[in-house]
């Protein structure tokens, strides 16, 4: 009795024509996301509770953000290295001034994504090792306390099919520089 390759993967992959094909793919995509995810604990290591402005920050005129990176303020970034956008809730003519004060952070997100214009998720978009990917951390600030401030966010990248994790506090914190200050609170995992 003589068996092909085909009749033993079969039964393990059915053709794509059938049916349960689409039912088994989405399901081991859904374990190897959930198997992914499972390593995001909250509670590891220390947790961000403020954004501390120690000094007056000025955003440039026609812009809603003010960008950081090596440790300053800056009007463009390099793609190629961490950097941080404070984001407000106005574009003005006019450079506009923060004061100082405490930002309590609300929500803190993550997202990989392929651009960080647009904000496109890299699983929405067919990439290449050569394309440049993000990995983006967005410290939500309370709205009922700071009506002016919206968020934080920090992109790692990542290229030549590199990926990692994206920026600890500490990084944040050397991309930021000493204006804009991390509250952290250890965490209890």
């Amino acid at each position: 009795m003589y068996f092909s390759v085909s009749d033993w993967y079969r039964p393990l992959f059915p053709a794509r024509s059938r049916p349960g094909f689409r039912r088994v793919l989405a399901g081991l995509c859904a374990l190897f996301l959930v198997a992914g995810c499972a390593r995001l604990q909250p509670n590891e290591g220390p947790v961000v509770m403020a954004l501390v402005l120690e000094a007056p920050l000025e955003i440039p005129p026609h812009r809603a953000h003010a960008k950081f990176q090596g440790g300053r303020q800056v009007q463009g970034v390099n793609r190629y290295e961490p950097w941080c956008e404070l984001e407000t809730n106005e574009v003005s003519e006019r450079p506009r001034r923060i004061a100082p004060g405490r930002f309590p952070v609300r929500r803190i997100g993550q997202a990989f994504i392929a651009d960080y214009h647009t904000r496109m998720p890299v699983a929405m978009v067919g990439l290449g090792c050569n394309d440049l990917l993000f990995q983006e951390t967005t410290l939500r600030v309370d709205r009922r306390i700071s009506p002016r401030i919206r968020y934080l966010r920090c992109f790692a990248p990542y290229a030549n099919c590199n990926f990692g994790p994206p920026l600890s506090p500490g990084r944040i914190q050397e991309v930021l520089g000493s204006r804009l200050r991390l509250a952290l609170e250890r965490g209890s995992g």
